[in-house]
């Protein structure tokens, strides 16, 4: 995971043990894979913060294994907080941060603060 102010950058691995199961012959990253890296990632900058639903998850495009995507999101409001994924396109000159990027998933998490 590299992070920054706006977003944190991933790459999920080919080696990933959910990728044997799907699509063997040409993988794509199951959206769970996504979304856990997501939750992963909210845990961290939000430890006061539960996650308890989805109000909304759309898959826009396939991730591929070796890939790279970020997730920005935003500030949490009334519960819930937005989030975008990005699939990074470094198939050029460009770094990750300069590369053209292609929405990959977006949605609306319910969150509630954690009981202690």
């Amino acid at each position: 995971m590299i992070a920054n102010k706006d977003s944190v950058s991933h790459r999920i691995s080919r080696d990933h043990p959910s990728l044997a199961g799907h699509f063997p012959e040409q993988p794509i990253v199951p959206g769970i894979v996504i979304l856990s890296t997501l939750l992963n990632d909210l845990a961290d900058e939000y430890p006061s913060w539960h996650f308890c639903g989805i109000k909304k998850l759309k898959f826009l495009h396939p991730l591929l294994p070796e890939q790279t995507f970020t997730i920005s999101y935003g500030d949490i409001k009334n519960k819930g907080l937005r989030f975008k994924c990005w699939l990074v396109q470094t198939n050029t000159l460009a770094t990750d941060a300069t590369a053209p990027k292609v929405l990959m998933a977006e949605g609306h998490l319910i969150v509630e603060p954690a009981r202690v």
